[in-house]
């Protein structure tokens, strides 16, 4: 049951820090390769664009 709760813990403690980190960079300095990964249309880029805004802005 030690163990049980132990593990829980950890997997919820790397499930935690797992959301800290984006290697896609969104919010980043780097939309252009998000724009080309994903091939977004002008409607998807104008969106990126702005939440990326709105996160430096925040």
């Amino acid at each position: 049951m030690r163990n049980l709760i132990f593990g829980g813990i950890f997997f919820l403690g790397v499930l935690g820090y797992g959301q800290e980190v984006c290697f896609l960079g969104i919010g980043g300095h780097d939309n252009e390769t998000i724009a080309e990964v994903f091939q977004l249309n002008e409607q998807q880029l104008e969106n990126l664009k702005n939440w990326s805004a709105e996160l430096k802005f925040r």
